[in-house]
């Protein structure tokens, strides 16, 4: 029988952050991010909900709306600025020279 994930067990995973629109990957975790369910708020509560009963090497997708999470987007707040004027660790793409 496999060990499921429920509160109170170690759990180690693996994921990656796909942007439903574009399919392009936004963030990903090649090394295991240990936690220990249901006794942090390390995830989402989607997340979570959904890794519950889980065995070892399941794959799953969990749809998940910004909005709910991080709250509305709020545009006074974004700043567009020349990828020349950002620290290079703070870059997540290669920057293109202006034509």
């Amino acid at each position: 029988m496999k060990d499921v994930i429920e509160t109170n067990k170690y759990v180690e995973l693996i994921y990656k952050v796909i942007d439903q629109k574009s399919g392009r990957v936004l963030t990903s975790v090649e090394f295991p991010l240990g936690y220990v369910h249901g006794v942090n708020t390390v995830l989402s509560p989607q997340v979570s909900a959904e890794l519950e009963g889980r065995s070892a090497g399941e794959i799953i997708e969990v749809p998940l709306d910004c909005n709910k999470i991080f709250g509305p987007r709020d545009e006074s707040l974004v700043i567009t600025e020349y990828i020349r004027n950002v620290p290079e660790e703070y870059r997540i793409a290669k920057s293109v020279p202006p034509s």
